[in-house]
């Protein structure tokens, strides 16, 4: 949905070819219009609707997308189109590897840092502080096969970085009579429970999102949090 009008896309392809593509417009009070349809590499622009696209179907390759060639080439509805999808974000939320480096970078910011910890205490945590540190994995540290391709070795060197990534949480520290005498560092990974694991790891892809008004789609979001934890989110 872009300025009261709504668009339609999709596509359909395999590891080689683009088998369809296409997409519709539907502005308020009209019925949708067609602005293309792409049979492998038989596309159908309709001339009235999508202008942009009536000169650029020769660009084109059987391994390539139609509407984000037309927005490369300068076309006005298909960047709009395309704009809209940079807009989403996907996570899996049974896999936390990827976002908890990304929450662990931003933590290394005292601003970021504090809208994190706020975010924590909101949430009842009884965290008072949030620390990180990155894992830093030189090639020279690793014996990689020399036939491995320089993708795969960078790939690699990158997931164990972010396996090493750490994230400390602190509590305070009460005596008998409920006066704090201190406070402890707790590992996340280690020490804290799953929910909460979850939940700080969240923190900085959901700030991000709201930050730049995009879209975040989380795959089995309420795997290992807690209910109250997940009202939480959807209250905040």
């Amino acid at each position: 949905l872009l300025d009261g009008t709504r668009f339609r896309y999709g596509s359909r392809a395999d590891k080689r070819h683009v088998q369809e593509e296409w997409l519709m417009r539907q502005k308020v009070g009209h019925k949708e219009a067609r602005l293309f349809t792409r049979e492998g590499q038989e596309i159908d622009v309709n001339p009235e609707q999508f202008k942009e696209g009536v000169d650029k179907k020769g660009f084109v390759h059987k391994n390539t997308f139609f509407l984000p060639l037309c927005a490369q080439l300068a076309g006005d509805t298909a960047s709009k189109v395309v704009s809209w999808f940079r807009r989403l974000r996907f996570i899996a939320g049974l896999s936390d590897t990827s976002y908890f480096h990304f929450t662990a970078k931003r933590i290394q910011s005292p601003e970021e840092r504090d809208r994190l910890l706020s975010f924590a205490k909101r949430a009842d945590l009884s965290i008072c502080g949030l620390f990180s540190k990155l894992g830093d994995i030189k090639e020279a540290e690793l014996k990689f096969p020399e036939e491995m391709p320089e993708q795969d070795r960078t790939r690699m060197m990158q997931e164990i970085a972010m396996a090493n990534t750490e994230i400390k949480t602190r509590h305070s520290v009460f005596d008998a009579d409920g006066k704090e005498k201190g406070a402890v560092d707790f590992d996340l990974k280690r020490d804290e429970s799953e929910g909460t694991r979850k939940f700080i790891a969240l923190s900085g892809p959901l700030h991000q999102t709201v930050e730049e008004q995009a879209v975040l789609v989380v795959d089995e979001f309420e795997a290992r949090l807690h209910p109250l934890l997940t009202q939480e989110i959807i209250d905040w």
